[in-house]
């Protein structure tokens, strides 16, 4: 009897979920024909409850739909204009509904182009897991690295139609493709996204400077404790400040971005381990003596 009960009550509470986010279940079947009402009905309740089917694309785009738990779905990472730490995640359940609709999830492999320079703008992308790098090409031969973008970071800028930048994996990628005028159009109907999206714009804002600031200084060293400091701090959204920081990047990606030679950087991770304050290990780098290398950030 208990057990019946229990799964009446269940079911009613995948049946109200189902009407609450029926657009976006709908949305999702319409893309994924695999995914039929019936077959949605043969689903657990609990994953339909705390779940959301996603279209998956695959390397040779063949394409695939999944039941994925909800902390799988699209998401944004973000400090609010002030700077602070948000009290409450950026995105509702409705929105992060609405986003994966819409878009399609790409499990992308390390190394892999994502986008060129001078391609057609007409997505941008949201990751959900990994490391992506921003970089353009220079007629000289020399790359120039923007940035790199985690978990929760959104990228596809563009100007006049195409992209400016050449973005690639570093390492394997779970990311989602939103149709920009797709996006757009919700933005125009939900302001609350469109101010968790203008705090991400404003936050990559704050990159850009941050890496002015970092370029700035003179002596090379500075400049990858600074870099090794700036991700520490991007790691600690998602929980307090570590010592030990992953660096999957290569010392080439990180020399593009600083603007030093692949020999400067070495030297400079040189003499930063002689110096005690850091040890450096394969794809980590382990920060010994916490109050000398926060001096050495902080000087100008």
């Amino acid at each position: 009897m208990l057990g019946r009960l229990r799964r009446e009550h269940f079911d009613r509470q995948a049946r109200d979920y189902r009407a609450h986010n029926r657009a976006a279940v709908d949305a999702l079947i319409a893309r994924c024909p695999a995914w039929g009402p019936d077959r949605l009905q043969n689903v657990s309740t609990t994953r339909v409850k705390y779940g959301c089917l996603a279209r998956t694309t695959a390397d040779d785009g063949s394409e695939s739909c999944s039941m994925d738990i909800l902390s799988s779905l699209p998401t944004i990472r973000a400090l609010t204009l002030s700077g602070l730490e948000p009290k409450r995640p950026a995105l509702t359940e409705r929105q992060r509904l609405r986003l994966a609709a819409v878009s399609t999830r790409l499990q992308v492999k390390p190394r892999t182009i994502i986008y060129r320079d001078g391609d057609a703008a007409d997505s941008i992308f949201i990751i959900s897991d990994g490391v992506v790098i921003a970089f353009k090409e220079q007629p000289s031969g020399k790359r120039r690295v923007a940035g790199f973008r985690f978990s929760g970071d959104v990228f596809g800028l563009a100007e006049r139609g195409v992209y400016l930048n050449t973005t690639r994996a570093i390492t394997a990628v779970t990311l989602y493709r939103l149709p920009l005028d797709t996006l757009t159009t919700m933005l125009r109907q939900d302001a609350e996204l469109e101010f968790q999206f203008l705090c991400k714009v404003v936050h990559e804002l704050r990159q850009v400077q941050r890496k002015s600031i970092i370029v700035a200084r003179r002596d090379a060293p500075g400049r990858v404790a600074m870099f090794i400091d700036m991700l520490r701090q991007t790691r600690a959204g998602r929980g307090p400040v570590q010592d030990i920081v992953e660096i999957p990047m290569t010392r080439s990606d990180i020399g593009d971005y600083l603007n030093l030679t692949l020999e400067s950087v070495s030297r400079a991770c040189r003499r930063l381990s002689n110096s005690g304050l850091v040890e450096f290990s394969t794809g980590r780098v382990r920060i010994i003596d916490r109050s000398g290398f926060e001096k050495l950030v902080a000087r100008t």
